[in-house]
């Protein structure tokens, strides 16, 4: 039996924003372009939104476009995680916030593929009587944690070195502007719709996943400009992690914590 090679002392790591980058919009722009040929495929030629058209719809959930969405938050998070490491190395005080964020990316990750803040419409439309722009009611709880978080990070923001903190202000800007305004006005679309369809219905209980209101060219285009923002919004935050550590180190090294027997 051939004798194994010694192991390596260590595994370094070469990272390049901008080929990473360019590589998650190229990514991005095929599962957009086929999103839009199957809205097209919808409303132009009458296919059901079942079989290839669902699975590369960015407005649902457990597909391809869902699996991507949820990648880009676990590499957020993954990045963030090393970033508060070496911030610690460092002596940095603010290194309890990076892991802060990083403990948020990895939830919303979970959250992305499984939905979990749809969950919250029902109870939180019937507590609130949530109607109009806040039909999606889980922007009442979200919008809340985010507003506090924000609130707590201004020193942490001021802390970062400006091209940080212009691309994190950019990438979050554009993330929470589609994510939760463009929702509202899904939100108060689909309450009309259903109230059209169902005069009477209490809207607190009229909308489920499972049984939403037909798509229509308004829903789709608004559907499609949340969606994206939220993918954009991701990938330049992503580049703004991936710069930021090109700042604060040259080499990223992987070691093991002992030698294998």
């Amino acid at each position: 039996m051939n004798a194994l090679p010694p192991p390596l002392a260590s595994l370094s790591l070469q990272l390049r924003p901008r080929l990473i980058i360019g590589f998650l919009l190229l990514a991005f722009a095929v599962l957009l372009g086929l999103h839009i040929a199957g809205r097209v495929a919808i409303h132009e030629f009458g296919h059901a939104r079942n079989g290839w058209v669902s699975f590369f719809d960015i407005d649902l959930e457990q597909n391809l476009p869902t699996l991507f969405s949820s990648q880009l938050f676990l590499l957020s998070a993954l990045l963030l995680t090393v970033i508060s490491a070496l911030e610690r190395q460092r002596g940095n005080g603010y290194w309890l916030y990076w892991g802060l964020y990083a403990l948020l990316f990895w939830y919303l990750s979970a959250d992305d593929m499984l939905y979990l803040h749809d969950r919250l419409n029902r109870p939180m439309r019937a507590a609130l009587g949530a109607n109009g722009a806040l039909y999606e009611a889980w922007i009442v709880p979200f919008g809340i944690g985010l507003t506090a978080l924000a609130v707590i990070s201004i020193g942490y923001l001021r802390s970062l070195p400006r091209r940080s903190l212009v691309l994190m202000l950019i990438a979050g800007f554009i993330f929470v502007g589609c994510k939760i305004g463009l929702e509202m006005l899904v939100g108060i679309h689909e309450q009309a719709q259903w109230l059209a369809l169902h005069p009477g219905l209490d809207p607190a209980a009229s909308h489920t996943s499972q049984d939403a209101p037909p798509l229509d060219l308004y829903h789709d285009v608004v559907s499609t400009f949340k969606h994206s923002g939220k993918f954009i919004g991701l990938i330049i935050y992503i580049y703004a992690l991936l710069s930021h550590l090109q700042l604060i180190t040259t080499e990223v090294r992987v070691r093991t914590a002992s030698t294998p027997e």
